[in-house]
């Protein structure tokens, strides 16, 4: 894990580790359900806050970042062959399958 200067000695409660396939497979998915069209910064904090959401006590909020849009990845995080030659196509389609990964 790489600290950059800004957060070097921040307050940090934990991290959590969200894989290329999961981003891949969450921002498929907020396209598909949401209709929100995100980057990959933006899936991969939405997929992290819908997992510490399903550990908290009902009433909890958690706020994720939508930080970017995915305009500049329609050749990479949106494109089949792509996605196909990095072993990445997205297969989850249910938020279950997308969070347990």
């Amino acid at each position: 894990m790489r600290i950059n200067h800004d957060f070097a000695r921040a307050k940090v409660d934990d991290a959590i580790r969200v894989y290329d396939k999961n981003v891949v497979e969450m921002a498929h998915w907020l396209l598909e359900n949401e209709g929100l069209f995100v980057g990959s910064s933006s899936a991969l904090n939405v997929r992290a806050a819908a997992r510490v959401a399903r550990e908290l006590p009902v009433g909890a909020r958690v706020v994720p970042f939508i930080c970017d849009g995915g305009q500049r990845y329609q050749s990479r995080l949106f494109d089949e062959a792509w996605l196909s030659e990095k072993y990445l196509t997205p297969q989850a389609h249910d938020l279950d399958t997308i969070l347990r990964g």
